[in-house]
């Protein structure tokens, strides 16, 4: 099955689809390992893997981080720790201190003019998948998703074929921009990519999951309008080369008839011509 309807590049994005293919691929990994358990158990059962079998994670931190206004865990933890540590300087009074100490001390305004307003609350998700299809082949997805108060929005979608990587960026500055998308491919083109990641595990139940939401949306739209969803009067159907020559074969003697019968309605209704 692939959907014959075009997703809009932004739509890949919205949470109600990319947690859902998150959690698809999280599944498909689980339903891999355990089926690699039971027909190829270790020895004693059930053992940690090794290092080297273990895959990178999070050695594009950095990477992904370094424009977003979050700061590295080391630097959170120590102003934690100093926030916590109560100030006993000579200038603090022994009555303002505690409950009363923290309601006086006034916060940095986060809409000053020409600022960059800081979020009051962020959410940020990263999974990683990996399968070996029937073939063998490692198969490998990474996900990265990044938003906030503010309408900023960082997402990245690593996916990788035995070594044959293809990487999409989506970042949105706040709700006003329209964002930028980026996407590049480790070796060959993004076209080639995609119609290898169509054959794979994580590509056939991203295909329906994408035509399951599509379809669940049209249905929305239509029931919003009171009008009657029936999903085969819309999507077009599939037609098999020989069946696209029937057709062709078809359209061809149906306009030769008309040519033959307009022909006909000419010489039946044009007067006879008498020359002297």
């Amino acid at each position: 099955m692939q959907t014959r309807r075009t997703i809009r590049m932004w739509d890949r994005v919205q949470p109600s689809l990319w947690h859902p293919l998150a959690s698809l691929e999280q599944s498909l990994m689980d339903v891999e390992m355990m089926a690699r358990r039971v027909f190829s158990p270790r020895f004693p059962p059930f053992a940690p893997f090794t290092p080297d079998m273990l895959p990178k994670l999070h050695h594009d931190d950095d990477e992904f981080f370094k424009d977003l206004p979050i700061k590295k865990p080391e630097e959170a933890t120590k102003e934690t720790l100093e926030a916590a540590t109560p100030d006993y300087s000579a200038s603090s009074s022994p009555e303002k201190e505690g409950t009363e100490a923290a309601l006086d001390k006034k916060e940095p305004s986060t809409a000053a003019a020409g600022t960059v307003p800081h979020p009051t609350y962020s959410s940020y998700s990263y999974t990683y998948a990996t399968v070996l299809d029937h073939s063998g082949h490692r198969i490998r997805s990474a996900r990265r998703r990044y938003e906030d108060s503010t309408g900023r929005l960082k997402a990245t979608h690593e996916r990788e074929i035995d070594g044959k990587k293809l990487k999409m960026v989506w970042q949105r500055s706040n709700t006003q921009d329209e964002g930028d998308h980026e996407t590049t491919c480790s070796s060959g083109n993004p076209e080639e990519f995609e119609k290898e990641w169509i054959e794979t595990p994580f590509g056939r139940a991203e295909d329906e999951e994408v035509a399951k939401w599509m379809g669940d949306r049209e249905r929305n739209v239509y029931q919003a309008f009171g009008i009657e969803y029936n999903p085969d009067d819309i999507m077009p159907k599939s037609e098999t080369p020989e069946e696209r020559m029937v057709v062709e074969e078809g359209s061809q003697e149906r306009k030769e008839t008309i040519q033959k019968m307009s022909k006909r309605q000419e010489e039946e209704t044009t007067p006879p011509q008498f020359t002297s």
